[in-house]
Parts: structure tokens; C-alpha cells; sequence
């Protein structure tokens, strides 16, 4: 949760300094940036959709006209969000909110875990 509030996390926002891309979401090719309110709210990829559903009493506080659902299962993810949500997320600090995040984080960085071998290590290689 920390790392999450403090931007020291794997989301494309943060890593696109280092890792040479533009910061986009790489879960459905939406041209939208992976930052902490897509992936809290925005991203409709069926694996977060799901996440919010298995979580969704986080989302209770949110206007349901926003709500989209995806599937028959009820997954679900958010048309429109505001930077007051995700304040207002971190606030609630529950054991379901830092189980959402670490999972949330591991949807995410697997996505990127898949890119990497077609990416250049310059420092590896011993390149500068």
C-alpha cells in the first residue's frame, strides 16, 4: 500500500523512464494512461474487472452511474473516476483494500513481465 501511495510502483506511469514506452496501458490497447486511477478504476481488462468484483465493497462510495459491467459475472470497472477517488480510496486503509492493491500489482506487473524479453537491457548487455 505504501509503495502504491509513495509511486514506487510497477505501473507503466512510473516505469516508462526506464523502460522506454509511453506510460499506456498495455492490458487491452487502450490508449490510456496506466496510472493509479486506471488501475484503481478505469481499466475494463477482464482480470481487474473481476478484482473490483471480488472486492466491490470498496467501491460502494462510488456513483454507480459510472459503473459499466463487463460479463454475466457482474465484473465490472468505471466509466469516469476523479483524483478525489483514489485520495479517497487510500483513505479507508482496510486489510481488503491492501489485499486488493498487492493483487491489483501483481495483475499489472505480469503484464509487463511478458514485454520484457523484447526489450533491450542496455546495462546488462554492458551498453551505456
Amino acid at each position: 500500500m505504501a509503495r502504491f501511495r509513495l509511486h514506487s510502483h510497477a505501473l507503466r506511469v512510473e516505469t516508462r523512464s526506464w523502460e522506454h514506452h509511453d506510460g499506456t496501458c498495455d492490458k487491452r490497447g487502450l490508449q490510456a494512461i496506466q496510472d493509479e486511477k486506471h488501475a484503481l478504476f478505469l481499466c475494463p481488462c477482464l482480470q481487474m474487472c473481476l478484482l473490483r468484483l471480488q472486492f466491490a465493497d470498496l467501491s460502494h462510495d462510488l456513483p454507480m452511474a459510472h459503473k459499466i459491467t463487463v460479463c454475466q459475472t457482474g465484473a465490472f470497472y468505471f466509466s469516469q473516476a476523479c483524483p478525489e477517488d483514489v485520495f479517497n480510496f487510500f483513505q479507508k486503509q482496510t486489510n481488503d483494500s491492501c489485499r486488493f492493491i498487492s493483487e491489483l500489482m501483481d495483475v499489472f506487473v505480469m503484464a509487463g513481465v511478458h514485454q520484457q524479453p523484447e526489450q533491450s537491457n542496455y546495462l546488462a548487455e554492458g551498453q551505456t
